[in-house]
């Protein structure tokens, strides 16, 4: 029997619990990775162990994690998962999975993501990219009888200095594009329970200036629809 692991959030913003399975009886250690990146950029941490098959307690903190047991030789696959605080709201929880997925594609303008046009340093390191909700609303995309689907706008600015007529660029940031687009489009938002789907629509094209700064050269909007039950205390 091959070794297993499940995690799941036990939302209290400082621990998971996981689930060992095809344990042989002997010891069995999980290993956990914070994303911030790539997988294999961080450092695999002992996150606690056990004998033979059952529960394990995590301790961790908020944030995104890899995870893998091991019994001596034997490895599990790799499993995602989140650490959050039950009292998070669904759009911040949504911020959070948005900025995690970024960092995932370990592109060079994501290993920088940003929330806000307020947040940059006075020294920024360019590409980056900048999460914003400005100039944007939440949509009423569709309700049931006891439960709502709201889409929560979100845009993805990648900014980088560019000069015009540099074509080379251009075809950087156009794989930039389709990169992030791929990693959202039509899908369910990992980490977040109520995900439903993810829509995606574009800004205007590489808008390159004759100027020297930091300019946005990708533009996506994108909206996770979540679905979210109604009424008082829910």
């Amino acid at each position: 029997m091959s070794l297993t692991l499940t995690v799941s959030d036990l939302e209290n913003g400082s621990q998971a619990l996981a689930q060992v399975g095809g344990s042989a009886g002997g010891t069995v250690q999980v290993f956990t990775q914070n994303v911030d990146g790539e997988l294999g950029g961080g450092a695999w941490t002992l996150a606690g162990g056990r004998v033979g098959n059952g529960p394990l307690t995590l301790n961790l903190f908020k944030g995104y994690f890899f995870a893998y047991a091991r019994e001596g030789a034997n490895l599990s696959g790799v499993v995602y998962f989140r650490v959050s605080q039950g009292t998070d709201s669904v759009a911040s929880r949504v911020e959070d999975a948005i900025r995690s997925r970024l960092k995932l594609l370990n592109l060079p303008c994501t290993a920088r993501v940003y929330t806000s046009q307020f947040e940059l340093p006075p020294q920024v390191t360019y590409p980056c990219v900048v999460l914003t909700t400005e100039k944007e609303r939440p949509s009423d995309e569709s309700f049931l009888s006891t439960l709502d689907d709201i889409g929560h706008p979100y845009r993805i600015l990648v900014k980088d200095i560019c000069f015009r007529f540099d074509d080379s660029a251009r075809r950087t940031y156009r794989a930039w594009s389709q990169a992030i687009r791929r990693a959202f489009v039509g899908q369910r938002l990992p980490g977040v329970t109520e995900s439903v789907i993810n829509k995606v629509d574009f800004g205007e094209v590489a808008r390159v200036s004759d100027g020297e700064g930091p300019q946005v050269v990708v533009e996506i909007l994108l909206r996770v629809i979540t679905r979210e039950p109604r009424g008082l205390g829910a």
